[in-house]
């Protein structure tokens, strides 16, 4: 006899059980037609596939939306990440809890999933009506449904943001996310513990489960910052480096490239910049204005001895005599 590989049909011979547990389990699996075994397992605490982590999976729900708020919040900034930062953070997250790294594609293939048919057809609508009318060859919108439109654009130059370019929040999170909200939950625990005699304990332990949740995105969250703040003190070890390298060679007469040459001048004219503007502001005018250029033989602005009108006047006067 075939089984049915149905929920409904477990779920009701679960019931069946629970509410008569003299029924063999035999006897209800024939007559839900479900597997005894299966039907056994779930009766152990086994829970259905489709509400289990699948195997492959490398981040928690958890740690999916940390990640995604941390990328919505550089977006908004005006920092994208790309790809590589993406998967760099991922791998970060993984290594709190001593896990494996990410796959070569799992930043290509991590995205947010939106399964609305409303907002999925009109999507479908507008892409064909922005195909017919900028004339879109069909070679600019291969894959586009992963990366949009890519004309003339490399993979170099993909970055990841949100989808209209600031985070919606859907729902308003329980979840404690700063010090009062972690202050208000632990009061209600402490409170709530002393009045637990005969009641169920079903509110103190969604109210752990709440602290819990909170802590643990705290904890993802400060990763990914540890991980951005180290990675700006090596840039800026380097470029410290670099800049230190630059003046100690020109004080020990030695060579310098053409690029670092310029470099060394752009920073010097910046900093001669800045000094001037500090002066004007402080009542002095700029050299610019103290030292304008005059012509040599009237002493005029504006010209110089070459261009003068006055040597011209001159030969004109001795003509006419």
């Amino acid at each position: 006899m075939p089984f049915k590989n149905d929920e409904r049909e477990l779920t009701s011979a679960i019931q069946a059980i629970q509410r008569d547990p003299t029924l063999r389990l035999y006897a209800v699996a024939k007559t839900y037609s479900v597997d005894h075994r299966k039907l056994a397992r779930r009766l152990h605490g086994m829970q259905p596939r489709r509400d289990i982590i699948a195997n492959s999976r490398k981040l928690s729900n958890l740690e999916e939306s940390v990640l995604v708020q941390h990328i919505l919040n550089l977006a908004a900034k005006g920092f994208p990440p790309r790809m590589s930062i993406v998967e760099d953070m991922a791998n970060r997250l993984l290594a709190t809890r001593d896990a494996l790294r990410v796959g070569l594609r799992w930043a290509l293939n991590f995205r947010a999933k939106c399964e609305d048919p409303e907002v999925i057809r009109s999507w479908f609508e507008l892409v064909q009506n922005t195909i017919a009318k900028y004339g879109i060859n069909n070679a600019d919108i291969y894959n586009f449904d992963e990366t949009g439109f890519m004309m003339g654009v490399i993979s170099t130059a993909i970055v990841v943001t949100s989808l209209d370019g600031r985070a919606k929040a859907k729902t308003v999170s329980q979840t404690p996310n700063n010090p009062i909200k972690a202050m208000s939950q632990s009061t209600f625990i402490k409170t709530r513990i002393p009045r637990h005699q005969n009641s169920s304990p079903t509110s103190i332990y969604a109210a752990v489960n709440q602290f819990t949740k909170g802590a643990s995105q705290i904890m993802h969250q400060l990763a990914l910052l540890k991980a951005e703040n180290q990675n700006l003190r090596q840039a800026n070890e380097v470029l410290s480096k670099r800049r230190r390298a630059k003046k100690t060679r020109l004080r020990q007469g030695g060579s310098l490239s053409q690029q670092d040459a310029q470099d060394l001048q752009d920073e010097r004219d910046v900093v001669q910049q800045v000094e001037q503007e500090i002066r004007a502001s402080g009542g002095r005018k700029p050299r610019e204005e103290t030292r304008a250029r005059r012509c040599g033989k009237c002493g005029g602005t504006k010209h110089n001895a070459r261009t003068c009108q006055i040597e011209i006047d001159t030969s004109e006067e001795e003509g006419s005599e």
